[in-house]
């Protein structure tokens, strides 16, 4: 490709072409090959998943190696990250914020997910760390107030469980209203169940979550408990099916996000 060349007439110094510009860009290269490896598609098959341009094309084709795709790859999600850890938060009206750790290999990051009144999800934060340290966590949370989110309204906020996480939620947060998830609540009881029970038992549990109001999830949480055989009634056991939430009550379905948006309900 003939490079074109565009002078001032003041003869100032040459002057960009959009055009030339937008076709030598690698951007969009490296955008596609994220897009492609992002729905599984690897690196050595990668060829196989361009547009068909003719054989006298492809042959002269360059940038579809291994090593190439790979480099694209790495620095169009490096981009991508600076972009999420550096956005300006001050627009989100958020009234729900779910805090988790995330396994990738042998690593551990804590993510940060904000939902608005309307259930649209934000990613918010992506940190390497464990939801046991506090710093890490405290750190995570602080970033965020100072990237312009509103820590002073009333937040319905998702935890694992960790008191660590929680700490750092009350040590930012105005006025949280903490959450136990469920779902990590399922999985430690069944940790301490034997095998042959933690099917029955997980399904059970979930049914009490989903149940209309608190009061029938407590009682078929308490009747869980009550019923369970006699070498697995242990009190434990007993505390963690029953135990409640210290801010929510009872970890039945939470309330919906317009529900969550009035501060006269959650400060009760």
């Amino acid at each position: 490709m003939t490079r074109p060349r565009v002078r001032s007439a003041d003869g100032s110094g040459e002057l960009p072409i959009a055009s030339y510009e937008l076709f030598t860009s690698t951007e969009i290269l490296g955008k596609m090959a994220m897009e492609r490896m992002l729905a599984r598609l690897s690196t050595r098959r990668y060829p196989v998943g361009l547009e068909p341009v003719g054989e006298q094309v492809a042959e002269q084709s360059r940038s579809t190696s291994k090593s190439a795709v790979s480099r694209k790859f790495v620095a169009m999600t490096e981009t991508a990250l600076d972009e999420l850890l550096s956005r300006d938060l001050s627009g989100l009206e958020l009234v729900a914020l779910m805090i988790d750790g995330v396994h990738f290999a042998e690593s551990c990051c804590i993510v940060a997910l904000g939902i608005d009144l309307d259930g649209h999800k934000h990613p918010l934060a992506l940190v390497e760390g464990a939801t046991e340290n506090a710093t890490v966590v405290a750190d995570l949370l602080v970033d965020l107030r100072e990237r312009g989110l509103d820590v002073t309204r009333p937040m319905l906020v998702g935890l694992d469980g960790s008191k660590a996480l929680r700490k750092a939620v009350l040590d930012v947060l105005d006025r949280p209203v903490i959450q136990r998830c469920q779902l990590h609540k399922i999985r430690n009881v069944k940790a301490d169940l034997p095998q042959r029970l933690r099917g029955s038992v997980g399904r059970r549990m979930t049914d009490a979550y989903h149940a209309a109001s608190a009061l029938e999830a407590e009682a078929a949480l308490r009747a869980l408990a009550s019923s369970a055989p006699t070498p697995v009634r242990r009190p434990a056991c007993v505390r963690a099916w029953t135990r409640r939430s210290p801010c929510c009550g009872w970890a039945c379905r939470p309330p919906s996000p317009a529900h969550c948006a009035r501060p006269t309900q959650l400060s009760r």
